[in-house]
Protein backbone atom coordinates (compact mmCIF):
# COMPACT_ATOMS: atom_id res chain seq x y z
CA UNK A 1 0.00 0.00 0.00
CA UNK A 2 3.10 2.30 0.89
CA UNK A 3 4.39 1.86 -2.49
CA UNK A 4 1.12 2.20 -4.57
CA UNK A 5 0.63 5.52 -2.74
CA UNK A 6 4.13 6.64 -3.09
CA UNK A 7 3.77 5.96 -6.63
CA UNK A 8 0.66 7.81 -6.93
CA UNK A 9 1.64 11.00 -5.04
CA UNK A 10 4.68 10.97 -7.46
CA UNK A 11 2.62 10.97 -10.25
CA UNK A 12 0.09 13.91 -8.95
CA UNK A 13 3.03 15.91 -7.83
CA UNK A 14 5.20 15.38 -11.33
CA UNK A 15 3.56 18.75 -12.77
CA UNK A 16 5.08 20.78 -9.87
CA UNK A 17 8.47 18.68 -10.21
CA UNK A 18 8.59 19.88 -14.10
CA UNK A 19 7.94 23.28 -13.51
CA UNK A 20 10.61 23.30 -10.84
CA UNK A 21 13.34 21.87 -13.25
CA UNK A 22 12.21 24.29 -15.87
CA UNK A 23 12.94 26.92 -13.51
CA UNK A 24 16.33 25.59 -12.92
CA UNK A 25 17.11 25.27 -15.93
CA UNK A 26 16.20 28.75 -17.08
CA UNK A 27 17.95 29.86 -14.41
CA UNK A 28 21.18 28.14 -15.35
CA UNK A 29 20.59 29.23 -19.21
CA UNK A 30 20.72 32.68 -17.42
CA UNK A 31 23.79 32.03 -15.14
CA UNK A 32 25.58 30.79 -18.47
CA UNK A 33 24.44 33.79 -20.83
CA UNK A 34 25.80 36.56 -18.13
CA UNK A 35 28.65 34.54 -17.77
CA UNK A 36 29.05 35.07 -21.33
CA UNK A 37 28.38 38.47 -21.47
CA UNK A 38 30.84 38.99 -18.41
CA UNK A 39 28.12 40.06 -16.17
CA UNK A 40 27.90 39.07 -12.40
CA UNK A 41 23.79 39.24 -12.34
CA UNK A 42 25.03 35.14 -12.67
CA UNK A 43 25.44 35.57 -8.91
CA UNK A 44 21.73 37.27 -8.15
CA UNK A 45 20.47 33.65 -10.25
CA UNK A 46 22.85 31.49 -8.56
CA UNK A 47 21.40 33.21 -4.93
CA UNK A 48 17.62 32.77 -6.30
CA UNK A 49 18.20 28.81 -6.97
CA UNK A 50 19.75 28.42 -3.27
CA UNK A 51 16.57 29.71 -1.61
CA UNK A 52 14.45 28.03 -3.85
CA UNK A 53 15.65 24.41 -2.58
CA UNK A 54 15.59 25.85 0.79
CA UNK A 55 11.47 26.49 0.53
CA UNK A 56 11.16 23.72 -1.91
CA UNK A 57 9.67 21.61 0.85
CA UNK A 58 7.66 23.86 2.36
CA UNK A 59 5.96 24.87 -0.64
CA UNK A 60 5.90 20.95 -2.03
CA UNK A 61 4.64 19.16 1.28
CA UNK A 62 1.44 22.02 2.16
CA UNK A 63 0.96 21.74 -1.56
CA UNK A 64 0.52 17.72 -0.92
CA UNK A 65 -1.78 17.61 1.79
CA UNK A 66 -4.13 20.84 1.27
CA UNK A 67 -4.53 18.85 -2.01
CA UNK A 68 -6.79 16.35 -0.89
CA UNK A 69 -8.88 19.42 1.05
CA UNK A 70 -9.19 21.05 -2.11
CA UNK A 71 -10.21 18.45 -4.57
CA UNK A 72 -12.22 17.06 -1.70
CA UNK A 73 -10.58 13.85 -1.92
CA UNK A 74 -9.21 13.79 2.49
CA UNK A 75 -12.54 11.92 3.34
CA UNK A 76 -10.90 9.07 1.50
CA UNK A 77 -7.55 9.63 1.81
CA UNK A 78 -8.16 9.65 5.58
CA UNK A 79 -10.18 6.76 5.91
CA UNK A 80 -7.53 4.33 3.72
CA UNK A 81 -7.12 1.42 5.97
CA UNK A 82 -3.32 2.37 6.37
CA UNK A 83 -1.96 4.06 9.40
CA UNK A 84 -1.13 7.47 9.96
CA UNK A 85 3.03 6.69 8.84
CA UNK A 86 1.79 5.50 5.39
CA UNK A 87 0.00 8.19 4.22
CA UNK A 88 2.12 10.85 6.27
CA UNK A 89 5.28 9.30 4.99
CA UNK A 90 4.32 8.12 1.07
CA UNK A 91 3.25 11.53 0.85
CA UNK A 92 6.30 13.54 2.26
CA UNK A 93 8.66 11.23 0.88
CA UNK A 94 7.48 11.35 -2.86
CA UNK A 95 8.16 15.45 -2.35
CA UNK A 96 11.73 14.53 -0.88
CA UNK A 97 12.58 12.29 -3.60
CA UNK A 98 12.18 15.07 -5.86
CA UNK A 99 13.70 17.39 -4.30
CA UNK A 100 17.07 15.77 -3.85
CA UNK A 101 16.74 15.03 -8.19
CA UNK A 102 16.05 18.89 -7.95
CA UNK A 103 19.28 19.83 -5.79
CA UNK A 104 21.65 17.07 -7.40
CA UNK A 105 20.90 18.36 -10.81
CA UNK A 106 21.59 21.89 -9.60
CA UNK A 107 24.62 20.55 -7.99
CA UNK A 108 26.06 18.94 -11.48
CA UNK A 109 25.11 22.06 -13.11
CA UNK A 110 27.07 24.28 -11.04
CA UNK A 111 30.23 22.22 -11.42
CA UNK A 112 29.59 22.82 -14.85
CA UNK A 113 29.08 26.74 -14.68
CA UNK A 114 32.26 26.88 -12.70
CA UNK A 115 33.80 25.26 -15.49
CA UNK A 116 32.70 27.68 -17.82
CA UNK A 117 34.34 30.28 -15.82
CA UNK A 118 37.17 28.77 -15.54
CA UNK A 119 37.58 28.66 -19.62
CA UNK A 120 37.27 32.43 -19.52
CA UNK A 121 39.51 32.99 -17.18
CA UNK A 122 42.47 32.08 -19.45
CA UNK A 123 41.15 34.72 -21.85
CA UNK A 124 42.50 37.84 -22.01
CA UNK A 125 39.26 39.79 -22.20
CA UNK A 126 36.76 38.44 -19.42
CA UNK A 127 35.61 39.37 -16.50
CA UNK A 128 37.08 36.15 -14.88
CA UNK A 129 40.61 37.12 -16.54
CA UNK A 130 43.56 36.21 -14.39
CA UNK A 131 41.11 34.14 -11.81
CA UNK A 132 42.13 30.83 -12.95
CA UNK A 133 44.61 30.15 -9.86
CA UNK A 134 41.03 30.66 -7.47
CA UNK A 135 38.10 29.05 -9.95
CA UNK A 136 40.12 26.03 -10.30
CA UNK A 137 40.75 25.04 -6.51
CA UNK A 138 37.09 26.51 -6.47
CA UNK A 139 35.94 23.75 -8.65
CA UNK A 140 38.39 21.07 -7.07
CA UNK A 141 36.60 22.49 -3.12
CA UNK A 142 33.30 22.38 -4.57
CA UNK A 143 33.43 18.74 -5.65
CA UNK A 144 35.48 17.49 -3.04
CA UNK A 145 33.01 19.29 -0.22
CA UNK A 146 29.65 18.84 -2.75
CA UNK A 147 28.40 15.85 0.08
CA UNK A 148 28.44 18.28 2.77
CA UNK A 149 26.49 21.21 0.95
CA UNK A 150 23.87 18.24 -0.22
CA UNK A 151 23.46 17.21 3.70
CA UNK A 152 23.33 21.65 4.47
CA UNK A 153 20.52 22.53 2.45
CA UNK A 154 18.35 19.08 2.40
CA UNK A 155 18.73 19.89 6.70
CA UNK A 156 17.39 23.52 6.27
CA UNK A 157 14.76 22.48 3.86
CA UNK A 158 13.19 19.71 6.07
CA UNK A 159 13.47 21.52 8.53
CA UNK A 160 11.35 24.25 7.47
CA UNK A 161 9.28 21.72 5.20
CA UNK A 162 8.41 19.26 8.62
CA UNK A 163 7.34 22.69 10.56
CA UNK A 164 5.29 23.51 8.19
CA UNK A 165 3.34 20.28 8.06
CA UNK A 166 3.31 20.19 11.59
CA UNK A 167 0.99 23.95 11.33
CA UNK A 168 -0.77 22.35 8.65
CA UNK A 169 -1.85 19.47 10.89
CA UNK A 170 -2.64 21.40 13.80
CA UNK A 171 -4.17 23.97 11.76
CA UNK A 172 -6.83 20.80 10.47
CA UNK A 173 -7.17 19.02 14.03
CA UNK A 174 -8.05 22.03 16.51
CA UNK A 175 -9.75 24.79 14.84
CA UNK A 176 -10.37 27.02 14.54
CA UNK A 177 -6.77 28.36 16.17
CA UNK A 178 -4.70 25.32 15.89
CA UNK A 179 -2.40 27.13 13.58
CA UNK A 180 -1.56 29.81 16.14
CA UNK A 181 -1.19 27.10 18.78
CA UNK A 182 1.20 25.27 16.25
CA UNK A 183 3.22 28.33 15.65
CA UNK A 184 3.94 29.36 19.20
CA UNK A 185 4.87 25.36 19.88
CA UNK A 186 7.57 25.76 16.73
CA UNK A 187 8.71 28.57 18.59
CA UNK A 188 8.87 27.34 22.17
CA UNK A 189 10.51 24.29 20.78
CA UNK A 190 13.16 26.17 19.05
CA UNK A 191 13.86 28.26 22.29
CA UNK A 192 13.91 24.95 24.11
CA UNK A 193 16.56 23.30 21.99
CA UNK A 194 18.78 26.19 22.01
CA UNK A 195 18.62 26.05 25.21
CA UNK A 196 19.27 22.74 25.78
CA UNK A 197 21.91 22.88 23.21
CA UNK A 198 24.23 25.01 25.46
CA UNK A 199 24.04 22.35 28.35
CA UNK A 200 27.47 20.62 28.42
CA UNK A 201 26.05 17.26 28.97
CA UNK A 202 23.88 17.76 25.58
CA UNK A 203 27.01 18.93 23.85
CA UNK A 204 29.08 15.77 25.08
CA UNK A 205 26.40 13.43 24.21
CA UNK A 206 26.31 15.19 20.76
CA UNK A 207 29.16 15.62 19.76
CA UNK A 208 30.42 12.11 19.25
CA UNK A 209 32.18 10.51 16.52
CA UNK A 210 33.63 14.10 14.29
CA UNK A 211 33.31 13.45 11.22
CA UNK A 212 34.95 16.48 9.75
CA UNK A 213 36.37 19.33 11.43
CA UNK A 214 36.62 22.84 10.27
CA UNK A 215 40.18 23.36 11.01
CA UNK A 216 40.65 20.60 8.25
CA UNK A 217 38.44 21.85 6.12
CA UNK A 218 40.41 25.17 6.14
CA UNK A 219 43.89 22.94 5.57
CA UNK A 220 42.35 21.60 2.81
CA UNK A 221 41.61 24.58 1.42
CA UNK A 222 44.69 25.96 2.03
CA UNK A 223 46.14 22.82 0.29
CA UNK A 224 43.83 23.47 -2.64
CA UNK A 225 44.24 27.38 -3.05
CA UNK A 226 47.72 27.31 -2.33
CA UNK A 227 49.45 30.73 -2.72
CA UNK A 228 46.12 32.65 -4.09
CA UNK A 229 46.57 35.91 -2.90
CA UNK A 230 43.22 36.72 -3.65
CA UNK A 231 41.51 33.90 -1.13
CA UNK A 232 41.11 34.97 2.52
CA UNK A 233 40.80 31.60 4.62
CA UNK A 234 41.15 31.64 8.36
CA UNK A 235 40.86 29.27 11.55
CA UNK A 236 37.59 28.72 12.08
CA UNK A 237 38.28 27.59 16.06
CA UNK A 238 37.84 23.82 15.99
CA UNK A 239 34.37 23.37 15.15
CA UNK A 240 33.44 20.05 13.50
CA UNK A 241 30.31 18.02 11.94
CA UNK A 242 29.56 15.04 14.45
CA UNK A 243 27.81 11.93 13.62
CA UNK A 244 26.15 12.74 17.08
CA UNK A 245 24.86 15.87 15.22
CA UNK A 246 23.17 13.53 12.86
CA UNK A 247 21.96 11.48 14.82
CA UNK A 248 20.23 14.26 17.16
CA UNK A 249 18.80 15.67 13.89
CA UNK A 250 17.38 12.79 12.43
CA UNK A 251 15.49 11.70 16.09
CA UNK A 252 14.13 15.49 15.99
CA UNK A 253 12.88 14.42 12.22
CA UNK A 254 11.68 11.24 13.84
CA UNK A 255 9.44 12.86 16.34
CA UNK A 256 8.14 15.37 14.75
CA UNK A 257 7.27 12.98 11.78
CA UNK A 258 5.50 11.08 15.24
CA UNK A 259 3.49 13.84 16.06
CA UNK A 260 2.57 14.46 12.69
CA UNK A 261 0.88 10.93 12.49
CA UNK A 262 -0.51 11.19 16.12
CA UNK A 263 -2.65 14.08 14.53
CA UNK A 264 -3.34 12.14 11.36
CA UNK A 265 -4.46 9.18 13.45
CA UNK A 266 -6.41 10.83 16.44
CA UNK A 267 -7.18 14.23 15.54
CA UNK A 268 -7.33 15.49 11.87
CA UNK A 269 -10.80 16.34 11.07
CA UNK A 270 -12.29 15.61 7.36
Amino acid sequence: MWLALFIKEWQDSLPRFMLVMIVNSIGFLGMWIAIERGSLFFVLIAVALIVIHIIYLFFEWIIAFSREWRSNTHVQWLNLPVSGWVLLTSKMGAGLSQFLLSLIYAMAVAYVILGRMLHHAQRADSLFTGMADVLEPLSLAFAEFSPYIVIGITHAAASIGLAAVFIYLMAKSFRPFGWILAIVIVFGVNWLIDLIGEQSWYQALEQTVPLIRSDDVVERLLELFGEADSVMISNTGGDALYLGHIVMAFIGYAVVLFVCKWLIDRFVEA
